[in-house]
């Protein structure tokens, strides 16, 4: 069961229910059938049969009682319209007794049945013979017209009559019995009726019941089924979700919860392997390594996706820092033709732009001082300034600092020029009122002990 799908589950479980269904109805059909079969019989044969040998039993009560009439007319020897009476009379019950008989005759019989009616048919024969002689007898009744005649008559019937008494017994009987067997047979059909209509209510019941079982037996089952592994899928998604790989997916069928379960089975582990090789880049990263790519044909979609993205971070990030390491090995080398040429976005733009901003400032200062020392020491000119426009920071103070430089040697130059080209024209009043540190220092004292030695030498010709 585990290995069909949901959809082949609930297909099994309407086909189920439908032959339960199928089942319930199949059962109650049975009864119906055997119930209406029984009643079918009892109406259609068993009353109608009652009724066409009760119309022949009551007819052939009323012919007895009516040739039993013919013994009240007796001594009336004027009786003879009396007698033609009884005569229709007694032809009305025969026809009567002829359509119980047209009833009867044509119906389906029991095998017992049709062997008294085989019995009964020619006793009946007999019966009825007897009472056509009376007929002949009350014939001629009706037409006598003396006293002797009359006596004779009802001397010969009187002869008859007990033999007819004995055949209208043996008829009587016969038909009774008929009667019996087809009432009989009427509340054998009607008890047969009644337990067909409790076997299809007990099988219905029993059928019905046995179908809810199962059908809520089935049912609970396809519904544990299917919830159980999608509670297990919810949580296993909301734990993925919160960040969480390390749940235990546990796949036991093949139906689409199954599948669904697999997926997130695949999906933690394509998650887990991206996670992993993402802390694999992210770690050698840290380290100072940015040369750590992750392999994109071990992924697919999202996955191959991000892992280009960090591969192209990790290779921008590393191409950046390469190029920064290899301009700033160019300047502390000395070598200020080196720029950052590779176009780069965001930080990394920023970074460059810095960089060949400090290289360019650099170069642009190193050139200015190039030039200043050129002029000084090819033309002796240290009166060359470094333009201090748009000059900041070390850029600003080393300026500063050559400008000083600069203006210190040129005072201290030409304070040792005019004193010198003073002595040279003999003038010792001139002398170094500045005060120079170091060299400048040095000369000027030098300088300045020049000038007293020609002071002395001066007084000592003039004395």
């Amino acid at each position: 069961m585990n290995n069909l799908s949901i959809r082949l589950k609930l297909i099994m479980l309407v086909l189920f229910l439908s032959i339960a269904l199928v089942v319930v109805g199949l059962v109650g059909n049975y009864g119906i059938q055997k119930t209406s079969e029984s009643i079918d019989q009892i109406g259609n044969t068993r009353l109608p049969s009652i009724v066409g040998l009760s119309i022949i039993n009551e007819g052939q009560t009323a012919i007895r009682l009516a040739s039993r009439d013919m013994l009240l007319y007796q001594n009336d020897y004027n009786a003879q319209a009396k007698f033609a009476e009884i005569i229709k009379n007694k032809q009305k019950i025969f026809e009567r007794i002829d359509k119980g008989w047209a009833i009867y005759e044509p119906l389906p019989q029991e095998p017992e049945e049709a062997e008294v009616w085989r019995e009964f048919v020619p006793a009946w024969n007999l019966w009825k013979q007897g009472q056509l002689e009376v007929n002949a007898t009350l014939e001629a009744l009706s037409k006598n017209q003396g006293e002797e005649g009359q006596k004779a008559l009802f001397l010969e019937n009187l002869k008859q009559s007990e033999a007819r008494k004995v055949q209208a017994a043996n008829a009587k009987n016969l038909l009774n019995k008929l009667v019996e067997l087809n009432q009989q047979y009427a509340v054998n059909d009607n008890k047969v009726a009644q337990e067909s209509v409790s076997l299809s209510r007990l099988l219905m019941i029993i059928a019905g019941t046995v179908s809810v079982l199962m059908a809520l037996y089935l049912g609970f089952g396809l519904i544990r089924a299917i919830t159980r592994p999608l509670e297990l899928c919810i949580g296993v998604a909301q734990k993925i979700a919160n960040g969480d790989l390390s749940s235990v997916i546990t796949v036991d069928s093949q139906d689409e919860t199954g599948q669904l379960l697999s997926a997130l089975q695949d999906m933690q582990l394509v998650l887990r392997h991206v996670v992993t090789d993402i802390e694999d880049t992210v770690g050698a990263a840290v380290n100072g390594d940015f040369s750590k790519q992750i392999d994109v044909n071990n992924h697919k979609g999202y996955a191959k996706d991000l892992s280009l993205a960090l591969n192209k971070l990790s290779y921008t990030t590393s191409t950046s820092f390469n190029d920064v390491t290899r301009v700033a090995n160019a300047l502390a080398a000395g070598d200020l033709s080196q720029r950052i040429t590779e176009e780069y976005s965001g930080v990394f733009g920023q970074i460059k732009t810095s960089i060949n901003h400090t290289a360019d400032s650099l170069a642009k200062i190193i050139a200015e001082i190039q030039h200043i020392v050129d002029t000084a020491t090819q033309q002796g000119d240290f009166s060359v300034k470094i333009d201090m426009e748009g000059k900041r920071g070390y850029s600003h103070t080393l300026s500063e600092r050559l400008n000083q430089l600069c203006e210190l040697t040129n005072t201290g130059l030409n304070d040792v020029l005019q004193l010198a080209d003073a002595l040279s024209k003999g003038d010792l009043t001139h002398n170094m009122t500045r005060d120079y540190p170091g060299t400048l220092g040095q000369v000027k004292s030098a300088m300045t002990s020049c000038a007293m030695i020609n002071k002395i030498l001066l007084f000592r010709k003039i004395d």
